[in-house]
């Protein structure tokens, strides 16, 4: 199975990915969604990158976003708390903002909940989403997510309010 559609790819993280993974997690725009309050260094973005990827031992796994017809990086997308007991991971998919509302991140979604369900063979995918963020959840619901709870007052935005949160699911039936 290959982790590519008719736009996208996905793959494995390189070396030359830690600028863009280094502009990324350094954005205090998106620390709301991914739980970071610190800086990220190149180095140890280049180690995470050099270290082992093994889903098994690691419980995660980042991969780029690639376009088929230039290779441009649009975004990455993650999978973490990967639970092989209970057969369920949490799921965060981030694209560059001049790659939004390209139907690119659908693609992204639809390969990783393909390999997640038919190569993993996990029962459950789950996501977090900030309940105000409607471009995000339409997309999961789009993927047949659905919102199984809200998780009240459960994170901070940068004006130190109090934010809900979706608790998206996605059950392999």
């Amino acid at each position: 199975m290959q982790l590519k559609n008719k736009n996208i790819q996905l793959r494995a993280l390189e070396l030359k990915d830690a600028e863009y993974l280094y502009l990324w997690e350094n954005n205090t725009e998106n620390w709301l969604i991914n739980d970071q309050q610190t800086p990220i260094s190149k180095n140890l973005l280049l180690e995470l990158i050099q270290s082992n990827q093994d889903i098994y031992t690691q419980k995660q796994l980042r991969l780029m976003i690639i376009l088929n017809s230039t290779t441009e990086i649009v975004g990455c997308i993650d999978l973490f708390a990967v639970d092989f007991k209970n057969s369920k991971c949490g799921i965060g998919i981030y694209i560059s903002e001049e790659y939004r509302s390209k139907g690119y991140g659908n693609e992204a979604l639809q390969s990783i909940i393909n390999y997640a369900f038919n190569i993993l063979h996990l029962k459950q995918i789950f996501a977090h989403v900030p309940i105000n963020n409607t471009k995000s959840i339409t997309l999961f619901s789009k993927n047949n997510f659905t919102c199984n709870g809200v998780l009240k007052s459960w994170i901070k935005d940068k004006k130190e309010q109090y934010v809900d949160v979706c608790f998206l699911q996605l059950i392999n039936a």
